[in-house]
């Protein structure tokens, strides 16, 4: 994770290149990843990589990346189906994050707009002492009990 955060977005890595482009790479092997990108480092295990391109609402969020422990072929029925969650995961990205830009607002008016304190209270007690109880209900002053 620490290698693909941070990553200037005009860097030929894959991750990089898949969010400018909007366009999913998959590597079927190290040599095909080495291939598109000379500088890659083989990963201990790692064998194959899909670089999906998180997009909601027309615009690019994030990158996906899945690394598998063995060469694979990427079918186009696979291929089609990362791409889908790849979608899903992008728009629960923008709900998360637009959900939070919501508890954030909120916050901010609430902090900003109610008093920082209470007005002060005289005392109050209810009832108060110049009302009579309502009709129909005791009160320990006037009880005969």
């Amino acid at each position: 994770m620490e290698r693909f955060d941070g990553e200037p977005l005009a860097s030929r890595a894959p991750a990089a290149h898949v969010l400018t482009t909007g366009v999913p790479s998959f590597y079927r092997t190290f040599a095909e990843l080495r291939r598109a990108y000379p500088p890659a480092a083989l990963q201990t295990g790692m064998a194959a990589w899909a670089f999906l391109p998180l997009i909601a609402s027309g615009r690019p969020v994030g990158t996906l990346v899945l690394a598998y422990d063995r060469p694979r072929p990427f079918e186009p029925e696979e291929r089609a189906l990362l791409t889908s969650i790849a979608g899903l995961i992008a728009q629960a990205l923008d709900r998360a994050r637009l959900y939070d830009a919501k508890g954030e607002l909120a916050h901010s008016l609430q902090a900003h707009l109610l008093p920082h304190t209470l007005p002060g209270s005289t005392a109050w007690t209810w009832p108060p002492a110049t009302c009579p109880p309502p009709k129909g209900w005791a009160s320990a002053a006037t009880s005969t009990t």
